[in-house]
């Protein structure tokens, strides 16, 4: 009787090991995947995931989930992701923000370089400068006139500490030389409402975020953040152009998964991105949206993409005031 019973128990265990053990890439996904956005529902962030996500779900034949864990400057959903189980069905989308938690988060003790592990940049989001309508300045010359002689008056919005549109801002700053209040929101069409309505002085977002908003006048647009200028506003000029030699500070996208994901995972990932980037539709998406599809795919190059963010965003927040 013991015996019978003890192989029982075996047969359970082996059971339970069976159903315990690690998905392989070529039975991955067998159920819904969560991509958790490190930001607000309706901004940059969570209209890539959910772009690329639709497509996604046809490709990896399983459902894509986007749920949204904004605050923290995106810790909370670094957090929640880096504790996640490593199997490919708990995914990180996240912006610029990711390149500066260590600077600007030290406390959280999150390392992202460690934490977690790349899957690949899903996009480049560029900015534009824009001005409140109130505001007597029509251009960045008078921009900059006016921020200096009311130092620390002007006040910039943003989705939060870190995001693309505040390290953009912060560069404006130590470039030109000025100083502008920093106001940090917890998404950005809450940073929008108070442009708007006169409650912050100038912002930097995306172009199609703006576009209804300059064409009737609600706000003055200033200059793009690109090295280049924006086909939906051509006739807006570059910091670049505008004197600030070598500005550049597009924000952007990208894909992460826990530690220890294995790397066929990734790849199998990889392989819905890629399909969902080639898209006809997405990529007419993406036009609308101003976005631009990264250079490159995969692990490898958003790793050392997120190096040399790190290495120079870091650099510009110390020297900032804010």
């Amino acid at each position: 009787m013991k015996l019978k019973s003890l192989a029982r128990l075996g047969a359970v265990a082996a059971l339970v090991a069976a159903f315990a053990a690690p998905v392989t890439a070529a039975d991955y996904p067998t159920r819904p995947i969560t991509m958790i956005v490190g930001s607000g529902a309706g901004g940059i962030n969570d209209l890539i995931a959910r772009i690329l996500g639709e497509h996604m779900s046809r490709t990896l034949g399983q459902p894509v989930v986007v749920e949204n864990q904004p605050g923290g400057g995106s810790t909370i959903a670094i957090s929640q992701v880096a504790k996640a189980t490593p199997d490919g069905y708990t995914l990180l989308v996240n912006g610029s923000v990711h390149s500066v938690v260590g600077e600007l988060y030290p406390k959280s003790g999150i390392d992202v370089q460690k934490d977690l592990e790349s899957v690949s940049l899903l996009a480049g989001v560029p900015l534009i400068l824009t001005v409140a309508k109130a505001l007597p300045i029509t251009d960045f010359a008078s921009l900059v006139a006016y921020a200096k002689e009311h130092p620390n008056q002007l006040t910039f919005g943003s989705n939060g500490r870190g995001s693309g549109a505040h390290l953009a801002a912060e560069l404006v700053k130590s470039m030109a030389g000025v100083q502008f209040k920093h106001i940090p929101y917890r998404t950005t069409p809450q940073a929008l409402n108070d442009l708007l309505t006169g409650r912050i002085s100038i912002m930097l977002g995306t172009v199609t975020m703006f576009s209804p908003h300059i064409d009737s006048g609600e706000v003055r647009p200033i200059a793009v953040s690109t090295g280049e200028r924006s086909a939906l506003v051509p006739n807006v000029p570059t910091f670049d152009e505008l004197g600030l030699k070598g500005y550049e500070a597009s924000s952007w996208t990208a894909l992460y998964a826990p530690k220890g994901t294995p790397p066929e995972i990734i790849a199998r990932i990889n392989t819905g991105i890629a399909a969902a980037l080639a898209d006809e539709e997405v990529k007419k998406r993406f036009v609308q949206l101003g976005l631009i599809a990264p250079p490159e795919l995969g692990p490898k190059y958003l790793t050392s993409y997120l190096d040399k963010d790190i290495a120079r965003w870091s650099t510009v927040l110390r020297a900032s005031q804010d």
